[in-house]
């Protein structure tokens, strides 16, 4: 499907940035299917590799070696995002941009690269754009959230997983706040001895700094409340087991709101299901995958009443269109790479297990499966 069709100045696409601060949480995979999801309901949906230093969405989608990635825009190769996007063989409605792979340096863009890729993230034409960010709160991850319009927090039951999801708000919100108020030279002091005190050694709370920036400088103080009236990012819940691990990732909202002023809209929760790790297996978003398991179930749910927000009726109807659309296991089966002794890895690979589906098909891409 050409996405450079039916232009319309009204359009609006909507950009959303997935990150969480620690690595191992599942924003590539719930990115994956997120994308999948929306693109198996007919919404033009771009999925974007925003990890610019660990390129791996191309392998949870199935593309094994991809013809075109981040680099060769980088390069200016190509000079523009849509040509280097690739089209998914399954679903028309889907694309997705591969990071570059394996590249020295592209984990720390520089601040002109940056500014470069945003631009032109804004000529995509889709109606949903998903940005998949990198572990981390480097200045590159913050911005690339905050250039989206609306950010989506991925947190796990995990304590740490909680900590890092409310750090990575927390400064999220210190970036956007000393862009604000970066031309006035009292103000930024303070931002930035505030923004650089550890989380449990702060005592000040972000009505606190605001009060004390409206003292000095009565715009920048309603700039700032301006900004946290406006910003609302969402926050998943991934891999829930116990029904008390919901309650526990829900802190994060009651801090935020006292500590941060902000408010965090709550999506809902993805409960952790094995056939999660099968489709990661498979190379195929687990929502395709098997959309009648718990976690295509809760994720499908999410993206028919948070995302596209439709009425209870419709909703059923769209969560049947989805399974439809599923991969049946027959079909994956038809499409597993068979360990053969033709493999580059047969002698050394203590997997190998000749006629059988290949256990580390994720391989595939870092130098070619088999012999010529």
């Amino acid at each position: 499907m050409d996405f450079s069709e039916d232009r319309d100045n009204h359009h609006q696409t909507k950009i959303l940035a997935i990150g969480g601060g620690k690595g191992g949480v599942g924003k590539t995979v719930i990115a994956a299917s997120l994308g999948t999801g929306l693109a198996m309901m007919k919404k033009r949906t771009v999925i974007v590799d925003g990890d610019f230093g660990g390129a791996d969405l191309h392998t949870v989608m199935g593309f094994e070696k991809p013809k075109k990635t981040y680099f060769n825009f980088y390069n200016h190769e190509y000079e523009n995002l849509n040509d280097i996007l690739l089209e998914h063989p399954e679903f028309d409605h889907l694309k997705i941009m591969s990071g570059a792979i394996g590249s020295l340096g592209m984990a720390n863009l520089s601040y002109q690269h940056k500014m470069r890729f945003i631009r032109h993230l804004r000529k995509i034409v889709a109606d949903f754009i998903i940005l998949d960010l990198g572990a981390g709160t480097s200045y590159n991850v913050l911005d690339l959230f905050l250039a989206a319009d609306r950010g989506i927090i991925i947190v796990n039951p995990d304590p740490m997983s909680i900590l890092e999801g409310y750090n990575f708000l927390k400064q999220v919100l210190f970036r956007q706040i000393a862009q604000i108020i970066r031309s006035h030279g009292n103000t930024t002091g303070l931002i930035k001895k505030i923004s650089q005190t550890e989380t449990h050694k702060s005592k000040s709370t972000i009505l606190d700094l605001t009060n004390q920036v409206s003292d000095m400088d009565r715009q920048l103080g309603e700039k700032m409340i301006t900004f946290l009236n406006q910003f609302h990012p969402m926050l998943l819940a991934n891999m829930i087991i116990e029904s008390n691990d919901e309650n526990n990732i829900l802190a994060i909202k009651s801090a935020a709101h006292e500590l941060l002023s902000t408010r965090l809209e709550y999506m809902g929760a993805v409960h952790k299901d094995m056939t999660v790790n099968e489709s990661i297996q498979k190379m195929v978003p687990f929502l395709s995958y098997n959309p009648k398991c718990q976690a295509s179930k809760d994720l499908t749910h999410i993206i028919t009443t948070k995302l596209l927000q439709i009425g209870k009726w419709r909703s059923l109807g769209a969560k049947r269109t989805i399974r439809k659309m599923g991969k049946t296991a027959l079909e994956l089966e038809k499409t597993d790479q068979i360990c053969s002794v033709n493999c580059l890895y047969w002698e050394d690979c203590e997997f190998k297990k000749g006629g059988y589906p290949c256990q580390i098909k994720h391989y595939i891409g870092i130098r070619g499966f088999q012999k010529e």
